[in-house]
């Protein structure tokens, strides 16, 4: 017993021992990020040639974090770690160049132990071989919902093909991070020309994969030369590449007159059209007239197809062409290897509306309101024209124009602007309303009425958007609502000058940013990273703007640096 009782205090020593190394436990929360307080060389040291890199931390870190963290640029082989508490040995399998500056980035990947806080912003580390060190920088902003951890890469430009340049197959020659708010700064590259590249590199090869990896091009490649070492203001949105090829998965009839298609990808709805589908019986090979077409989704991945009658029993097969996604590539070919069989059901239900905006009695309606219909079924467009009226509070037709998104959603755009608090009355008369197989609308009349918003309730932004270059593309301002879960989005197109003014909005903090409309479609061309396509220049108002009510604000100058 008295050797047992002597061993015990042994065997506590030696699992302390080996215990791992942690933070000690208590205390406040810890919010304070990990900082890199040392370093072996020293800062923008000359003529040293070491066989190793020393970083020191502030704090205890998670060890696999620093190393996927570490880019070291120009390229210096495989790396190996060694760690002694706070401090980290890097070692390195390539010889160092002679008269070179080398730059080792610290990205914001690293994490505490103590709170897994991230580095707020990417370190650098610049260091010569020789007896001068660069010092050219390129620093910026990503502008996405969720800025940090994102990639930099740049390439040099000179001695190369510019566009053979594929950043699908070439790694980078120099690395960096986005902190907090999408903030970066390359630092101590050399002079010469760069293409910029922003990546969220999902598997951290350095590499850019297309279809998993969102990219961000900004509108021009970076020159650094003696009388211009340091680029700013070098903005960046994300986007991502759609690598699949549009095509048609199946599709299925739920009764003798509706055919319900799927495709592998939404479609852009300027290409849907009946004309783009051909329903054939596989044993006559006769056609089947398709009438109309509608969705029950917002993004047109999937359709119905509203035929004359399907036979019982038959199989059909489903031919589409000319049809594109929404995210621009076309069908390679015209598609017909989907079968499907017609069932013995027929269509005898009644059209229902599904969606009447706005709603009965809804206030605080915005003047340019287009009220809509969305139905269940397609039904003939001209029997519900015929049957929609929209009153104002004198009961008098308010003129307008019908437009159909497809054969079960219809909008009502009035001529004329709606005036300020005023009542209004969106009617149908629901017996005239038909679908394809002359079922009638159940209801006799369904009404809506709704008020216009105060004009005293709203207020206006105006300004100027000011860009030195002689880029091409109307400038589109928007102002986007912060602090709202699903925020509105107003527009407004600038003139010859590049004076704007968005009007009608409600009191609130709004966010501004512009954009070249280089194709004429009031949506932002990101560019491409190979084949490499620039993207519009555009730009983000640095502040949020406070609107009050009747108080418009005036003298916005949005400027493209």
């Amino acid at each position: 017993m008295k050797y047992i009782l002597n061993f015990v205090p042994i065997l506590c020593l030696i699992l302390i021992g080996c215990a791992g190394i942690v933070p000690p436990a208590g205390g406040p929360l810890d919010t304070v990020p990990p900082t890199i307080i040392s370093t072996f060389p020293t800062q923008n040291a000359t003529c040293v040639r070491p066989g190793k890199i020393t970083l020191e931390f502030s704090e205890y870190v998670d060890r696999n974090s620093v190393q996927d963290a570490i880019f070291i640029s120009p390229y210096v082989g495989s790396l190996e770690y060694s760690w002694s508490g706070t401090e980290v040995d890097i070692t390195f399998s390539d010889s160092l160049r002679a008269n070179t500056t080398y730059v080792v980035t610290v990205g914001t990947d690293v994490i505490d132990l103590n709170n897994q806080n991230r580095m707020a912003q990417a370190y650098t580390l610049a260091f010569s071989t020789g007896d001068s060190i660069d010092h050219g920088i390129i620093a910026g902003k990503v502008v996405n919902p969720k800025p940090e951890g994102i990639l930099l890469f740049a390439y040099r430009l000179d001695g190369i093909q510019i566009d053979t340049l594929n950043p699908i197959h070439t790694r980078p020659d120099f690395i960096t991070q986005t902190g907090k708010g999408g903030n970066f700064s390359l630092q101590n590259i050399p002079d010469g020309s760069y293409r910029l590249l922003a990546v969220r590199d999902e598997i951290r090869n350095y590499l850019y994969d297309p279809g998993m990896d969102e990219y961000g091009v900004p509108f021009k490649d970076i020159h650094l030369d003696k009388h211009n070492r340091l680029i700013g203001n070098v903005l960046l949105q994300m986007s991502k590449e759609d690598t699949t090829h549009l095509g048609l998965m199946s599709a299925q009839s739920r009764d003798n007159r509706h055919v319900s298609l799927r495709f592998n990808k939404a479609l852009s709805r300027f290409s849907v059209r009946t004309g783009a589908f051909e329903i054939i019986d596989s044993l006559s090979n006769e056609m089947v007239t398709v009438r109309d077409w509608f969705s029950q989704s917002q993004q047109l991945s999937s359709l119905i197809l509203v035929t004359d009658t399907l036979r019982a029993g038959a199989k059909y097969i489903v031919g589409v062409s000319a049809l594109r996604a929404e995210a621009g590539d076309s069908l390679l070919a015209p598609q017909r290897d989907i079968f499907f069989e017609a069932p013995a059901g027929r269509d005898t239900l009644r059209p229902r509306i599904q969606h009447f905006m706005p709603g009965d009695s809804a206030r605080n309606v915005p003047f340019s309101i287009s009220p809509e219909l969305q139905f269940d079924d397609a039904v003939i467009r001209d029997s519900l024209e015929k049957g929609f009226t929209l009153l104002d509070s004198n009961k008098v037709r308010v003129e307008g124009a019908f437009e159909w998104l497809h054969g079960a959603t219809v909008s009502y755009r009035p001529l004329r602007q709606l005036r300020s608090a005023e009542w209004y009355t969106a009617e149908l008369r629901g017996k005239s309303v038909i679908d394809y197989a002359g079922n009638v609308m159940r209801d006799s009349v369904v009404r809506h009425r709704f008020r216009t918003v105060n004009a005293l309730q709203l207020s206006s932004i105006s300004g100027v958007v000011v860009d030195s270059t002689n880029e091409k593309g109307d400038f589109v301002i928007l102002a986007t609502e912060v602090n709202i879960s699903v925020a509105p989005t107003y527009m407004a197109v600038a003139d010859a000058t590049g004076a704007f003014i968005i009007q009608n909005l409600p009191e609130g903090k709004y966010l501004l940013q512009t954009f070249r409309d280089r194709e004429g479609k009031r949506i932002y061309s990101p560019g491409k990273p190979y084949p490499y396509q620039s993207a519009a220049r555009f730009a983000v108002y640095p502040d949020t703007v406070k609107l009050r009510a009747r108080w418009p604000l005036e003298g916005i100058k949005i400027e493209l640096k």
